[in-house]
């Protein structure tokens, strides 16, 4: 192979391996040199080892096996073009000229004087244009500007013509030429089309992940008499043995410029990177409307759902009533008259219990016998029925008197469905019922008299305004919304920079996983603070759920939000140990769903095996639910044990996921790229 001198050697692999699931050597014992101020084609066909060595040169990938020294200053001395688009879809041509323009830190007016050279020379008549509205060939166009915005001194282009048509490709290359010639910069360019590289002042061809020669186009023709650099290339692998190798099992010789391209040149978050980051976030979140939908609308959606659903009385079902006493007609918005110590009264207790039963949204229905309405039960037409027998106010006046006379069976029989919710509230309300109806009788008398009460005075110590299970679950169902749109919001915006490789682009400018992740976390508590005004207002204000006031709003805002931030961190963590939306999915639902099924959103935790229920308790949910319960129904302080207790779980479980973060970076190199 061709020598240079080492003084003007910007790039030089040696013996470098690179083995997938140690069974093929993608690339394999190869080595190369590139000069300073030449152009430098990779020829090969597809799946030879082209991209992956690129991926190792910029440092996305590492070899198993070998060293390369890149002589660059820094990471802005480098113009980078992956083989795929690697474009936001929702930003438009200037915008994503704009946005590498500030990740690389230049000055405005130096950027939009780039963007009119590049479109000139590129033809980017489409400025104005979204990337998901251009054609194939249009995006090649904006990728390759993308890596000459910021006027690198050694540029990396992987197969940058392909669906060119032909004009273009003589423009892009005279340009190059250019850029090689009279600037002095270092190109280096991979494709499968041999005969565009007989441009190029130096070639090198690779095939099964070897280089077979390198040389310049000229010297390769004359060598083989032959008019063509594909044939050279036939002749070639007609001569040259190619001897599989494996890996060596020694320690790798990684050089540090290797890895000084993905981590970037600092080890602190970039400001002006972040800045520029967020922004593009931005415009993606309100562009892109089923994801703008889902972290915003749909929450919104489910929090009034909710509300109307889940918890509150049932109304509107079926009661059939048997009235012995008195004719049915006769029995609606009738009133109890006179005293019920009297001996003498006209009134029907049962007509009372009736409007009662009305009066709290039942629907009233005849039935001819008592037999016809213990069938219309079984057969699940009404939720309840009653009997009211023929002297049901003269027992009841027996009751209140304590008669002696006094017989049970002679008041009303009741026969209740099986379902749990329907039953329970059926036997409130017809013990409610039954206990207004005698209290509303006896405060008709000039006498104090007092019904029969149970032996025990009960007094509530906090929650006398929960009327129904929603009251109380809803800080859990609050918390439970933030956390799962949350966890899925970072999960899928990872997920699509992972899958769309949105990731490598932006590393090869000095942004770092740090800078990309913080940049989402800032997008996200934005968007959340908007989340957690509306569902909060809607829950507590709107749909009117129990709430005491206190100086405690504030505490419970941040607790909401360090759920919501834990949420977010789960959803990080679970994009990068994933490669497809299904896994996302499962894993974010799974986690979700156990909480609400152990994290006493549906049953309480106390009913729980000890083991079981100290897992349950300190579940992120479980522990901000209770939190937030215990400030909005019992009012309790900051100051309270029980109330810095879970405060500091919240925190605890937030600094856990962080951590499991930080794992999944550690244990899964580049976890949020897709290895090609």
């Amino acid at each position: 192979m061709e020598e240079y001198n080492n003084s003007s050697k910007v790039l030089r692999i040696s013996n470098a391996y690179k083995t997938y699931d140690n069974i093929k050597n993608v690339i394999d014992n190869f080595s190369m040199a590139v000069q300073k101020g030449c152009i430098y084609g990779l020829l090969g066909p597809s799946g030879c080892g082209k991209t992956t060595l690129l991926n190792c040169i910029i440092g996305i990938q590492t070899l198993d096996w070998g060293s390369i020294d890149l002589q660059v200053q820094s990471l802005a001395n480098i113009g980078y073009m992956p083989q795929d688009i690697c474009l936001d879809h929702y930003l438009t041509v200037k915008e994503t000229l704009m946005h590498y323009g500030a990740l690389y830190n230049m000055e405005q007016k130096k950027i939009e004087s780039k963007i009119q050279e590049l479109k000139n020379i590129l033809q980017l008549n489409f400025l104005h244009s979204f990337i998901k509205d251009l054609s194939g060939g249009q995006c090649r166009t904006v990728s390759i500007a993308v890596s000459l915005l910021h006027d690198p001194q050694l540029i990396i282009l992987d197969e940058p013509t392909v669906g060119l048509d032909v004009l273009m490709i003589a423009n892009i290359w005279n340009y190059f030429l250019n850029l090689s010639k009279k600037n002095g910069k270092t190109i280096i360019i991979t494709t499968h089309y041999i005969h565009e590289a007989s441009q190029a002042d130096m070639i090198g061809f690779m095939r099964n992940g070897k280089l077979l020669k390198e040389c310049s186009p000229q010297k390769l023709l004359s060598e083989y008499n032959t008019d063509s650099l594909e044939n050279a290339f036939l002749i070639l692998c007609k001569k040259q043995a190619i001897i599989q190798r494996r890996c060596h099992n020694t320690q790798r010789e990684i050089s540090k410029s290797n890895n000084i391209l993905l981590y970037g040149n600092s080890s602190g978050m970039s400001r002006s990177k972040i800045k520029a980051l967020f922004k593009k976030n931005w415009s993606v979140l309100i562009r892109d409307f089923i994801h703008l939908m889902f972290l915003i609308v749909l929450p919104i959606i489910q929090i009034i759902i909710v509300n109307l659903s889940n918890g509150t009385l049932i109304e509107n079902i079926d009661i059939a009533v048997d009235n012995k006493e008195v004719d049915f007609s006769k029995c609606t918005h009738t009133h109890f008259n006179g005293c019920i110590y009297d001996n003498v009264f006209n009134g029907s207790l049962s007509c009372s219990m009736s409007d009662y039963l009305r009066s709290r949204h039942y629907n009233i229905v005849k039935v001819k016998d008592e037999q016809d309405g213990i069938k219309a039960v079984a057969k699940g037409h009404v939720a309840a029925f009653i009997s009211f027998s023929q002297n049901y106010t003269n027992e009841l006046h027996s009751l209140i008197t304590r008669s002696d006379e006094f017989l049970l069976e002679s008041t009303a029989s009741v026969y209740l469905e099986g379902s749990y919710p329907i039953k329970n509230q059926m036997f409130n309300e017809i013990f409610k019922g039954t206990k207004f109806v005698l209290e509303t009788a006896i405060n008709q008398c000039d006498i104090e008299g007092e019904i029969l009460q149970i032996p025990m005075n009960i007094n509530e110590m906090y929650g006398s305004n929960i009327q129904s299970f929603k009251d109380e679950a809803m800080a859990k169902v609050l918390t439970l919304l933030l956390f799962y749109f949350s966890s899925v919001y970072s999960a899928s915006f990872m997920l699509m920079s992972k899958l769309n490789n949105l990731l490598i682009r932006p590393m090869t400018a000095g942004v770092t996983i740090i800078d990309v992740i913080f940049s989402l976390f800032l997008n996200h508590t934005v968007a959340n603070m908007i989340q957690i005004t509306i569902m909060f207002v809607l829950s507590y204000m709107y749909f009117e759920n129990p709430i005491e006031f206190s100086a405690n709003l504030c505490l419970v805002c941040v607790v909401l939000k360090i759920v919501s931030w834990t949420g977010f961190l789960y959803g990080v963590m679970v994009s990068g140990i994933t490669t497809n939306s299904t896994e996302v999915m499962f894993l974010t639902f799974g986690y979700i769903y156990m909480q609400v099924f152990v994290g006493g959103i549906l049953w309480p935790t106390n009913s729980q095996t000890p083991l079981l229920r100290f897992y349950s308790e300190n579940l992120p949910i479980t522990v901000v639910g209770r939190l937030i319960n215990n400030i909005f129904l019992k009012s309790w302080s900051f100051t309270h044990p029980l109330i810095m207790i879970d405060f500091i779980k919240s925190v605890i479980l937030l600094f856990l996921h962080l951590f499991g973060v930080i794992c999944v970076n550690y244990l899964y190199k580049n976890a949020w790229i897709i290895q090609k």
